[in-house]
């Protein structure tokens, strides 16, 4: 985590002041992960972490390629990716 710090410190010395700052959360009731868990009526999504986790990670892979192909705000000069797990 500290060589991720430096290395946007680094990137803002070079580059300039970032213009954007994202923070990406997961969704329990997405349709996807809802699809995704068995019939049964008492299991929730806290329950198959690795569906959530699949799923996530799909569409956190998208919204990168929106911005960074796609360039929806515009062109990419450089990013840092920093996940985190909400529970530490």
């Amino acid at each position: 985590m500290i060589q991720r710090y430096q290395d946007a410190m680094a990137i803002c010395r070079t580059i300039g002041a970032p213009a954007l700052f994202i923070t990406f959360t997961c969704n329990p009731i997405w349709p996807e992960i809802k699809v995704g868990l068995p019939r049964l009526p008492t299991q929730r999504a806290e329950d198959r972490p690795d569906i959530v986790a699949r799923v996530f990670r799909i569409k956190f892979k998208q919204l990168l390629t929106d911005l960074r192909e796609y360039k929806i705000f515009g062109e990419v000069l450089s990013g840092i990716i920093i996940l985190t797990p909400m529970h530490l």
